[in-house]
């Protein structure tokens, strides 16, 4: 019997989904959590031929699929096995049954192989997309908070960075920009005051309004938190190419315009 592995995240709904139901159909199965382990993602994606979505689900060497989108869970449980090298060693009548055989328009022969791979359905792709957005936007905070210096959160750099290159801002300009609250932006601008990173004046022509603008101090600890994250942000970059990276922007750009629409 061939060992069954899993590539999961607890982020990610199929991940969950596909555990439920393998377990369910006696598949015994071992886990890998890319999040808790983020050095089994590039293992993951050497065994998936470069496939980054979880889960993956692998059979011995090989892949059960393009698991970015799980088309009928029953269906696909009843691929593994009858995955050649025999999985489950039971009960694989199931391989020649009707109901088994009448899922297969949804799958296409990988040239070569025979095996069947998944044909992405436009929910399926949107789904996927905001998965991904979501894990990756986890990941990198992860790994912004831990190169920040003097224990800076997020979104007091995102202020300072603001300050400093745009100017003086109100409050409400700060909410607006970052789509919180007030009274969280109140909030953030209240311990950035405290620790001298910002001057808070009232509005000379609006005295029911105030004012926010960069302290020297508050500039020395954006430039000495930009210093820290700037690797981090040049190794991602190498990583991906300047070209795939030109090439998602104007996506990413338009995807913000609609969420803000």
């Amino acid at each position: 019997m061939q060992p069954v592995e899993i590539y999961s995240s607890p982020l990610c709904g199929y991940c969950h989904a596909a555990k439920r139901l393998l377990t369910s159909k006696g598949v015994t199965f071992s886990e890998v959590n890319v999040l808790e382990e983020p050095a089994r993602r590039s293992e993951m994606m050497d065994r998936a031929g470069g496939r980054h979505t979880v889960p993956q689900i692998f059979i011995g060497p090989h892949t059960s699929a393009d698991t970015t989108i799980w088309p009928p869970w029953s269906a696909r449980v009843n691929w593994i096995r009858c995955w050649p090298g025999d999985v489950r060693s039971t009960d694989t009548s199931i391989c020649n049954e009707p109901a088994f055989s009448t899922r297969r328009p949804w799958l296409r022969d990988r040239p070569g192989t025979g095996v069947g791979v998944s044909l992405m359905t436009d929910s399926a792709l949107a789904i996927s997309l905001f998965s991904e957005l979501l894990t990756a936007d986890q990941l990198l905070r992860a790994r912004l908070t831990k190169v920040l210096p003097n224990k800076m959160e997020i979104s007091h750099f995102s202020v300072l960075n603001q300050l400093a290159r745009g100017g003086e801002k109100s409050p409400a300009q700060f909410a607006r920009a970052f789509h919180v609250t007030r009274g969280a932006m109140t909030n953030t601008l209240s311990k950035l005051e405290i620790a001298g990173y910002v001057h808070i004046r009232p509005d000379w022509d609006d005295a029911r309004r105030k004012m926010v603008s960069i302290s020297p101090a508050g500039r020395s600890a954006r430039d000495a938190a930009l210093a820290a994250i700037t690797p981090l942000i040049d190794e991602v970059m190498a990583d991906l190419g300047t070209e795939k990276v030109r090439a998602a922007l104007p996506v990413l750009r338009e995807l913000r315009g609609r969420l803000e629409g």
